[in-house]
């Protein structure tokens, strides 16, 4: 084997080889780092290196066993999450005024926009999407500024139009809150209803439940609280009689007192059965339908000494029937709804049916149930007219 010097190679190298080949049976091989300017490294192989190595006590591992937490167990209870429907931050619910000008466009003695002439008009957004018009004028030292506004014209007349940037709070579904913002073509947008009660009903409501008391015909009456929260529900007793929606007053003979009735398609009962052709008005009792349709019942008092004739009638293009009682409105109720006083009028040739010869008597008064024939809402004028 070739022994190679390093250009590196030193006293000591020099010795170890010398050293080397005068023992004769070994053989020393100096590999030289391609780096000339460190020293070699020299590797004996002439006798195999039997040691043992060193065991380092510190790096041995830790085998004993863990101490044992003497701490009492922590018995704080759990954190609480917020809840998932919180109620909305009320800052960014909070209602604004609308805007009654741009407020981004020049004002009265701002400079005139770039661009703009001496005498070239100016105009800016005014009111509900209205607008206004300023000359340019010239100003001190030779300035040109915005002159006086005119009159603003042309804004939105609609009902639901409204100021851009205006913000309605309304309150909507189980005691939420839901707001209303105005664009910038002056119409609402409705954001969503937050913050409601879960499990919640219509705050003030007054509901009957049935099917929980030993007499069939009884309810249990509940009324949901302000907040939204089901009340207790009261004990079992008869289902009361529905106030009226509307109290006439009947007036001198001959003079016709007339009440304007609006129907709304979700308040409904079911409909009496229709007299056969050419027996209208027929006689009471009624016999009910299985179909629901719009009424409203209307009281009609006699406040007078003596008994009172009247005939009650509808005018109007909307389909009606009507049927009265002797004092209070029935029980909704079967049983109370058929047994009406004299007789029941659809008037099945037409539209508008008509009750004649009803008597009212002295400081009383009848309820007159005026049903829809149609499904949906409507419009009827109901009159009372009498006759002596």
């Amino acid at each position: 084997m070739k022994t190679k010097l390093g250009l590196g190679f030193g006293v000591l190298g020099l010795l170890a080889v010398v050293v080397g080949a005068a023992g004769g049976c070994a053989t020393a091989t100096v590999v030289e780092d391609e780096d000339a300017g460190t020293a070699t490294t020299v590797v004996d192989s002439s006798v195999p290196d039997t040691n043992k190595p060193t065991v380092d006590s510190s790096t041995t591992p830790d085998t004993a066993p863990p101490a044992k937490d003497s701490a009492p167990p922590d018995t704080a209870p759990p954190d609480t999450a917020p809840p998932v429907d919180a109620a909305p931050d009320t800052a960014t619910l909070a209602p604004r005024p609308g805007e009654t000008v741009d407020p981004l466009a020049p004002k009265p003695g701002d400079p005139c926009p770039a661009g703009v002439n001496l005498n070239d008009i100016i105009d800016r957004r005014c009111g509900k999407c209205g607008n206004q018009k300023a000359l340019c004028i010239a100003g001190a030292g030779g300035t040109k500024v915005v002159d006086a506004y005119g009159a603003c014209t042309g804004e939105k007349t609609a009902a639901d139009a409204c100021l851009p940037r205006e913000r309605v709070l309304a309150d909507c579904g189980v005691c939420g809150k839901q707001t209303r913002d105005c664009d910038l073509s002056c119409a609402y947008v409705e954001g969503a209803c937050t913050g409601q009660v879960p499990g919640g009903c219509t705050a003030n409501e007054e509901t009957f439940i049935e099917g929980v008391c030993p007499n069939p015909g009884d309810v249990r009456r509940q009324v949901c609280s302000p907040m939204c929260v089901k009340g207790t529900p009261e004990a079992c007793a008869p289902r009361p009689a529905p106030a009226p929606d509307h109290t006439v007053t009947v007036g001198a003979m001959g003079v016709g007192v007339t009440q304007a009735i609006t129907f709304d398609a979700a308040k409904t009962l079911t409909q009496p059965e229709l007299p056969f052709c050419g027996d209208d008005p027929a006689p009471c009792p009624l016999a009910l339908s299985s179909t629901a349709r719009p009424y409203r019942y209307v009281r009609v008092e006699n406040p007078g000494a003596a008994a009172r004739t009247v005939t009650i009638e509808t005018t109007g293009s909307t389909d009606t029937m009507m049927a009265y009682y002797l004092g209070a409105a029935p029980a909704p109720t079967p049983a109370a709804r058929i047994a009406c006083t004299g007789q029941f009028s659809d008037d099945v040739t037409g539209t508008n049916p008509s009750l004649t010869g009803v008597s009212i008597p002295a400081a009383g008064a009848i309820t007159v149930y005026v049903g829809k024939y149609d499904s949906g809402a409507g419009t009827t004028t109901f009159r009372v007219t009498a006759s002596n």
